[in-house]
């Protein structure tokens, strides 16, 4: 059975725009390597904070710190079980994940790789909240070859010049009764470049560039 989900920005989809490198991220609240026959990677700080229970599956939780590289920026789309952070997603465990960008970017869109690893633990994300610059909103994705495309075009945060985003509060589908665990292959980030007036109006007045943008 098909098990899916990653999140990331699709090179190609929004037009005009390019795929950005993410250069590291933080995890709060992702089950440690191994758990299910799932294993990843990662070079920052992984930091035990307990363990939890997900679809009667136990599994030990940690947070992830320090700008790291690993599985979910190793530009390996489909790295199957062996190669995937695993979350659970119950009343004490809520994942969040903050990518880091090689720049300044207004974002167009984001997408969760999914693979056909054979691990049926799974279940399908089906949407989640984005994060830039202290601005929030919530998206539902559009499913296509096992990942989960977001178009923030359109969207308030469309032109919030931004360094790094935040996704977090994860929806799932579900998939055959695994409806509290998720996994992300690798997570990848699509937008055009914040001007360089701009991206110095970034780092001084936050959205200000933004705003001088869409006039």
């Amino acid at each position: 059975m098909k098990s899916r989900i990653a999140i990331v920005v699709i090179a190609g989809l929004a037009a005009g725009a390019s795929a950005q490198v993410v250069t590291g991220y933080d995890i709060a609240d992702a089950a440690q390597s191994g758990m299910g026959g799932w294993a990843h990677t990662y070079s920052g700080t992984i930091t035990g904070t307990g363990s939890d229970s997900a679809n009667g599956v136990g599994f030990d939780r940690a947070d992830y710190t320090g700008a790291g590289s690993g599985t979910l920026n190793d530009g390996n789309l489909n790295g199957g079980a062996g190669a995937a952070n695993l979350f659970g997603l119950t009343s004490s465990t809520s994942p969040s994940i903050t990518v880091y960008l090689d720049g300044a970017y207004f974002v167009d869109e984001i997408v969760l790789w999914g693979n056909d690893s054979g691990n049926t633990i799974p279940g399908n994300v089906d949407g989640f909240d984005v994060t830039i610059n202290g601005n929030t909103m919530s998206f539902t994705g559009t499913e296509s070859n096992n990942d989960l495309s977001t178009l923030l075009a359109g969207s308030g945060l469309e032109n919030l010049g931004t360094t790094s985003v935040t996704i977090s509060n994860f929806v799932l589908e579900g998939q055959s009764g695994w409806t509290e665990l998720f996994s992300i292959d690798e997570i990848t980030v699509r937008g055009n470049p914040v001007p360089a007036p701009g991206a110095l109006a970034l780092l001084g007045l936050g959205g200000f560039a933004a705003t001088r943008r869409r006039r």
